[in-house]
């Protein structure tokens, strides 16, 4: 076949658990009397960052008030707007200067509201662990837990913090972190609660309950849609755009002249290369997997799964231009076999359960913890039950 501007053409046609960044991934043993706990990350869990920018301009007696402040008791314990506004300044810091102070204040607000509900439900699990310890016990316990914790957080998070800080020692960093009114002390009490809420998470969540052979089959069934695919195709273009030349017919020229190069023997992602102007020129005119229906141009969709493999096309036009194209590989539609999906199953099953697990879990030892915020409008108590 030798492409001329006579040629015929194919038509066209129109825990809700958070923790600190890199802190979620340490590996922590406990012994309670003789069962190693090794704590996991919580999934879900959104990260903070602990790297530390320029210093806020604020008032330190001010700010020392302002951290006084109790915004929650939970159990006998009261959480102060201290522990959680460093957080609050480092991420409003930024964009400081772009509000105005009614408009930092009150995202500074919102914000300190939906971080203490996080630190609620780490502080009732902290409460919930050290409850469960047998009381003759509990000290030399969290002697015990306190020492490894801290020891992981020195040689594991500290050495990260230097490295996203950029500082050059742990004073140094602690310095820079005290500006926004936190410490490297403070950074270390938060990696004690945030593990420890994690270890009881995976004392009393199944993270990994077990899915029967019916149930992952009665998944696939429902779910059919999921697992089914259309047709695709790997393919390869020559283009002539309308818009790159004086008229139609020099376009046409260009485009007969581009497929006879490939028909005497040059290399058809060479004259892509050098004159085609399609959008994957530059790739040699390459197409990866293509779905039938995903293009624009329904005259080059229709050719891609209908022409037979490796056979070029003839001159196709569409509201862009001339295109040649030549199809590398295609694949019918079809369905992934449950035997190749099962174990997706299986784990999307598993999630499913632990997510529903974790919220009941956490939902009754809310139940059994005294709770009250300064967001309530009426204090919330919940009294242990027997």
């Amino acid at each position: 076949m030798i492409y001329s501007s006579q040629v015929a053409r194919l038509p066209m046609h129109d825990i809700g658990l958070r923790c600190a960044e890199g802190v979620c991934w340490c590996a922590l043993v406990l012994v309670v009397g003789r069962m190693p706990v090794w704590a996991q990350p919580v999934p879900g869990a959104a990260s903070r960052p602990l790297a530390v920018s320029q210093s806020p301009q604020s008032r330190p007696v001010a700010r020392e008030v302002e951290d006084a402040e109790i915004l929650a008791v939970v159990g006998d314990t009261p959480i102060l707007a201290g522990e959680i506004l460093p957080q609050v300044r480092e991420i409003l810091e930024p964009a400081r200067d772009k509000m105005t102070p009614e408009e930092y204040e009150n995202q500074k607000r919102q914000l300190l509201q939906r971080l203490l509900k996080q630190r609620i439900q780490l502080r009732m699990l902290y409460q919930s662990f050290i409850a469960s310890l047998p009381e003759k016990q509990r000290d030399e316990v969290l002697k015990k837990v306190y020492s490894q914790l801290d020891e992981k957080f020195y040689s594991d998070q500290v050495p990260d913090l230097l490295k996203k800080s950029k500082a050059k020692s742990a004073a140094e960093l602690d310095q820079m972190l005290r500006k926004y009114g936190s410490s490297l002390e403070q950074q270390k009490l938060d990696f004690r609660e945030q593990a420890v809420a994690r270890m009881m998470v995976q004392q009393n969540v199944d993270r990994n309950e077990e899915v029967t052979h019916e149930e992952l089959l009665e998944y696939y069934q429902q779910h059919l849609e999921e697992y089914s695919f259309p047709a695709r195709a790997r393919w390869e273009r020559l283009t002539a755009r309308f818009d790159r030349f004086p008229d139609k017919a020099a376009a046409d020229r260009a485009i007969v002249d581009m497929g006879n190069l490939v028909l005497r023997g040059v290399p058809f992602a060479e004259v892509a290369k050098r004159h085609s102007q399609g959008s994957h020129a530059d790739e040699g005119g390459y197409h990866d997997w293509t779905s039938k229906g995903a293009l624009v141009s329904k005259v080059m969709d229709e050719a891609i799964f209908s022409l037979p493999v490796g056979r070029l096309s003839r001159i196709l036009e569409d509201e862009q231009g001339f295109h040649i194209i030549r199809v590398i590989e295609r694949q019918p539609a079809g369905r992934r076999p449950f035997e190749e999906v099962q174990d997706e199953i299986r784990e999307k099953i598993q999630k499913e359960r632990f997510q529903k697990n974790l919220n009941a879990y956490l939902e009754k030892v809310e139940r059994e913890t005294y709770i009250w915020t300064v967001f309530d409008d009426s204090p919330q108590s919940s009294q242990p039950s027997n």
